[in-house]
């Protein structure tokens, strides 16, 4: 039995998203320890380990997904909803710091290179960006739930 058109194309969607998710979460100059320095660095550790683990089981469970391996599924539908619920509020208390890293980052370009642009509007753009990612990021997972709960695509996975 072979996967719809509609789960082949959301597993390879999500095998492509975990793979750059856990390439960026490996990546230990990608500065999560600037970005959250308000944060303990066990903390940040945790977050970053977390990154790693659900980015490696989202892979595994997608191709499970093009197998329609019912217990890919479950485990998919289980690792969105954890990271709807701990992402979720985490955004929102690292919603100062960053913010406040967008405005560095902004700082130092601009210090390099003269511009018709300001301080507040690079810091802006760039905490704006940072913020429509993790909406499509959070998107993904409400997307991947109500998906892979359906009852029609649910019997395609018995």
């Amino acid at each position: 039995k072979r996967p719809t058109k509609c789960i082949t194309i959301f597993a390879w969607v999500m095998i492509i998203f975990n793979i750059f998710v856990l390439l960026y979460s490996c990546d230990f100059k990608n500065n999560f320890f600037e970005i959250y320095k308000s944060f303990n660095k066990n903390f940040i550790i945790v977050m970053i380990l977390y990154s790693i683990l659900s980015a490696a089981v989202g892979i595994i469970v997608s191709f499970g997904l093009l197998k329609l391996k019912d217990i890919m599924r479950r485990i998919g539908i289980a690792v969105n909803s954890i990271d709807l619920l701990f992402g979720i509020p985490l955004f929102f208390l690292t919603l100062n710091d960053i913010k406040n890293y967008s405005y560095s980052v902004a700082a130092s370009e601009l210090a390099k290179k003269p511009a018709n642009l300001t301080i507040d509007m690079l810091g802006n753009i760039g905490f704006y960006i940072t913020v429509f990612m993790v909406g499509i990021i959070f998107g993904l997972n409400l997307l991947f739930i109500f998906f892979f709960t359906r009852p029609k695509v649910k019997e395609q996975f018995k």
